[in-house]
């Protein structure tokens, strides 16, 4: 393990998005009291680069050295993955190395019901409604349809629709009437 110390010590990119590149800088410092030569070896994926790239330093005490990581989210429009991509930026020096976690996290839905559907004891042959809402905490649109058994008197409207990503009061209301 190197005595390097990195910043952040693990890069992570959440909500990251297909529509361009995210930048990012990674300082690289030299806390201790000699000098220290520092190499870096790529990302292996092509997800991620990192612009500017020296091929060796030396890093006197006390200074940082800045690299900028770049994602690369338009590359995700032609991929199939679903969930995160993850990568690793090494940090070499003389006295070990350093493993820079890259982490793209992909939006994803955050769906929660508000309200409750608790219609107590009713007396038979009444009518009862309750309204309620889908809540999408998340960062990525998502269709919902609620299904249940047709021979129970029961009604949702809608019973499908889309919930907005970050839908803070425009989400859908919807009402069940029994």
């Amino acid at each position: 393990m190197t005595s390097l110390q990195v910043i952040p010590p693990i890069l992570e990119l959440h909500d990251a998005t297909c529509l361009g590149n995210t930048k990012t800088t990674v300082l690289v410092k030299n806390p201790e009291s000699r000098i220290r030569t520092v190499r870096f070896r790529p990302p292996k994926t092509k997800y991620f680069s990192v612009f500017n790239l020296p091929q060796s330093q030396k890093l006197s005490p006390g200074l940082e050295l800045a690299v900028e990581v770049i994602f690369h989210g338009e590359l995700l429009a032609s991929s199939d993955i679903r969930e995160q991509v993850q990568d690793k930026l090494v940090i070499q020096s003389d006295n070990g190395n350093y493993e820079l976690i890259l982490r793209a996290l992909l939006p994803k839905p955050d769906v929660r019901l508000v309200g409750d559907l608790m219609f107590g004891l009713l007396p038979l042959e009444s009518k009862a409604s309750k309204n309620f809402k889908l809540v999408n905490h998340g960062m990525q649109a998502v269709p919902f349809r609620v299904e249940w058994e047709k021979t129970c008197n029961i009604s949702v409207e809608p019973s499908s629709g889309n919930v907005p990503p970050a839908s803070m009061g425009n989400e859908p209301p919807l009402a069940c009437a029994l």
